[in-house]
């Protein structure tokens, strides 16, 4: 073979394990993390302390209208006891008990209310949960597929190693060391 031939030969190998480097690269970043399973982790997170905070405002609500039944339960008891006679006295209790209801109602709208923004909020929680899943197992998939295509650039690059020595081997010293300044400068 010419030194020209030889020259150019090692050239292709080279441009073939700088190629070769470069999806080596590539790959093993890709290997590294995935960005859509990062979002949707980072979307996962938020959808839990959205459902968070709802569920404490409706255990916040249930509890004041808990307090609420509670105040109404003691006022009958009082009204329907027996333990007050006097007419004025039974007036101002069922005016305190119909002013208790009427605000239990309110509460029990805003627990309604808590009640379905906690749905709201669980059912995002579920499909954050969902596309959490979906990505990891969509990167599992790609990484099987990404450990096998690292595994043939390896043996690629191996290979074309052993053949560069082999080619280097065949040229003289000064058009090797000529071959590299050249190759260092286009780069």
């Amino acid at each position: 073979m010419s030194r020209a031939a030889t020259l150019h030969r090692l050239q292709v190998i080279d441009s073939a394990l700088d190629a070769g480097r470069a999806r080596l690269a590539e790959v093993e970043a890709a290997l590294r993390g995935s960005p859509a399973v990062a979002a949707a982790q980072n979307a996962l997170a938020v959808a839990e302390g959205g459902l968070t905070e709802r569920h404490k405002v409706l255990r916040e609500a249930e509890g004041a209208a808990a307090v609420q039944s509670e105040k109404i339960k003691n006022v009958n008891a009082q009204l329907f006891g027996g333990a007050v006679k006097n007419p004025k006295a039974l007036r101002e209790l069922e005016q305190d008990a119909d002013a208790l209801k009427r605000h239990l109602e309110k509460l029990e709208d805003r627990q309604l209310e808590a009640m379905e923004r906690a749905e709201v909020g669980q059912a995002a929680h579920e499909q954050a949960a969902a596309a959490l899943a979906a990505a990891e197992s969509e990167y599992r998939e790609q990484c099987a597929r990404l450990e096998i295509d690292r595994a043939a650039l390896q043996a690629d690059i191996a290979r074309r190693l052993l053949e560069r020595e082999a080619v280097q081997a065949q040229l003289p010293p000064d058009d090797y060391a000529l071959y590299t300044r050249v190759r260092q400068n286009k780069r």
